[in-house]
């Protein structure tokens, strides 16, 4: 989004090597699985800002069903790393009787939309943690909490650099909300 921490981090990088002289120009998009795409198939894209577990994600894919997924076989070889920009956290924010990570089973969880840096996390935190929602929703960020003020989502699994600018700016006290802590044997 335009106010997400990846345009802001792409600014300052623009803003970095502009002082330098090089030329850059900072596209939003609608997150690290389009940038991924991008970067690797359309010619005025060379850099992008991705989540390491989404590239990590894409490979996967890529190296088990190369026929199937041609355009994600090569991406191992073809990208590179240039630098880590900031860590991501994983806040779990709940309401109701949801106190603990497993409480969000049999519960409506907002994962973030597909192809979005929230939407993988959370997919994979909930299976590894052998979570099972009675139903997940393809909302996130401020619709999310809009959605779980509405009571149409107990709960929602958001994904930002430190600080979220979603939980200064967006989520209240009065909302009654609390951040879960993800704590599970099952995750290592």
């Amino acid at each position: 989004s335009d106010t997400g921490h990846y345009i802001k981090s792409g600014r300052d990088v623009c803003e970095l090597v502009g002082n330098k002289g090089i030329g850059l120009t900072v596209a939003p998009s609608r997150g690290s699985f389009e940038n991924v795409v991008r970067v690797r198939h359309m010619q005025e894209y060379q850099l992008g800002i991705v989540q390491s577990d989404v590239l990590e994600f894409i490979k996967e894919i890529g190296r088990k069903d190369p026929a199937k997924y041609p355009a994600l076989a090569d991406i191992p070889t073809t990208l590179k790393l240039v630098l880590p920009l900031y860590n991501e956290e994983i806040h779990v924010l709940a309401q109701g009787d949801i106190v603990e990570l497993g409480d969000l089973a049999g519960k409506v969880v907002g994962i973030g939309r597909p192809g979005s840096g929230h939407f993988l996390p959370s997919v994979v935190l909930l299976k590894l943690a052998g979570i099972k929602p009675a139903r997940t929703e393809a909302i996130g960020g401020e619709d999310a909490v809009k959605a779980m003020r509405n009571q149409r989502l107990d709960a929602m699994i958001d994904v930002a650099g430190y600080p979220s600018s979603l939980f200064q700016n967006f989520v209240t006290e009065a909302d009654g909300f609390e951040l879960v802590p993800i704590e599970n044997p099952k995750i290592k």
